[in-house]
């Protein structure tokens, strides 16, 4: 029974005898046994109780005795076993041999035992999606069938959770996720910078978003500026002056700016990213404002803050809708040649600034 959640598992009333988790995702992964044991586990739950054991550095033997074990003071005993793909034989194999005492004890595991394994395998990665997935269902079927032990068993007779690492494009909705969880929002152009300038990295983030909690404490909406003060850049040379100095047509701020950002941190992709989403709302504007002249409700059809609306509407007496494509197709260029070539970073960059302003 393989699940993509471990929150499906912490909703039974009791945690089951053995439990299964696997997957490329580490950082949830690691996150999960955390989850279990804080929730599970008794603040009396005496530390002879709880074992955290490596595959690598202990026998099959060992582990079902410890398993097999009574709890000394507690109602549970709690063994952690990382690495188990370390016993993992063919069917076939395991047929041959006499004895295979963890599959054993599979069959048979302790009630006042919880056991939870974790596996990093390549044969177990991404069955989840497989299964839930018609077009791959009969082929997950056929790998589930020639899996090796004890996961074949594992699979087909206990809880077993994959943690999948996320596409790029759910990460937004992650760190979406992730803030409301924490009572806090987070608005698109902070993500935006958080994923262009972190990676995608889930651990990696997580270790940023905790850093804005430390610096701004009180503070129940994340702003780029948020970000921006912690993860690093300067106050007069960002992306935020960028985009005021485009949209003033200043070439000279504009290219001052855009200098000084690439060669102190390398910022190219955060610019192309900023600065596409920056011509994406002066594009939304052009019919909005043939509705309304509200602030507010512009604000809403935009989706930025209403504080930036007389910022933007400054910009539209400059772009055109034809000046709007035209910065368009420059950014898309500038970001092929970036990635697909060795040219100079900043002659690029040069170029598309002064095609999207229209000085070239």
């Amino acid at each position: 029974m393989i699940f993509d959640s471990i929150d499906t598992v912490l909703k039974k009333k009791s945690l089951p005898p053995v439990l299964l988790l696997f997957g490329k995702e580490h950082f949830l992964r690691d996150e999960a046994i955390e989850k279990i044991l804080s929730l599970n586990s008794p603040d009396n739950t005496n530390d002879f109780d709880i074992e955290k054991i490596d595959a690598d550095n202990c026998s099959q033997e060992q582990i079902v005795a410890m398993a097999s074990a009574l709890p000394f003071m507690s109602e549970k005993r709690y063994i952690i076993v990382r690495n188990i793909e370390k016993y993992a034989v063919s069917k076939a194999k395991k047929k041959t041999e006499s004895k295979f005492p963890l599959l054993k004890y599979l069959e048979h595991p302790s009630e006042t035992t919880f056991l939870l394994l974790i596996a990093d395998s390549n044969d177990l990665d991404g069955l989840y999606s497989q299964l839930n997935n018609a077009r791959t269902k009969e082929k997950a079927e056929k790998r589930l069938s020639s899996l090796k032990e004890p996961f074949h068993f594992l699979v087909n007779n206990h809880f077993c959770v994959e943690f999948a690492p996320l596409h790029e494009r759910e990460i937004p909705n992650w760190l979406t996720k992730r803030m409301k969880n924490e009572a806090r929002d987070i608005t698109p152009e902070a993500i935006d910078i958080l994923t262009t300038k972190i990676g995608t990295s889930l651990r990696d983030l997580h270790n940023e978003i905790q850093k804005i909690a430390i610096f701004s404490p009180e503070k129940k909406k994340v702003t780029a500026e948020d970000v921006l003060n912690v993860v690093g850049q300067s106050r007069t040379h960002n992306i935020f002056e960028l985009q005021k100095a485009v949209g003033e047509k200043n070439s000279s701020k504009a290219l001052d700016i855009m200098l000084r950002m690439v060669r102190t941190e390398k910022n190219e992709i955060l610019i192309i990213t900023m600065l596409t989403r920056y011509f994406t709302v002066l594009y939304k504007l052009v019919e909005a404002v043939t509705g309304t002249n509200n602030t507010f409700e512009l604000s809403r059809a935009v989706d930025i803050n209403s504080y930036f609306i007389p910022e933007y509407l400054s910009a539209l007496k400059h772009y055109t809708p034809s000046h709007i494509a035209k910065a368009f197709i420059a950014l898309q260029e500038a970001d092929i040649i970036l990635k697909s070539t060795n040219s100079k970073s900043e002659v690029i960059m040069q170029k598309m600034i002064l095609t999207i302003i229209g000085n070239r």
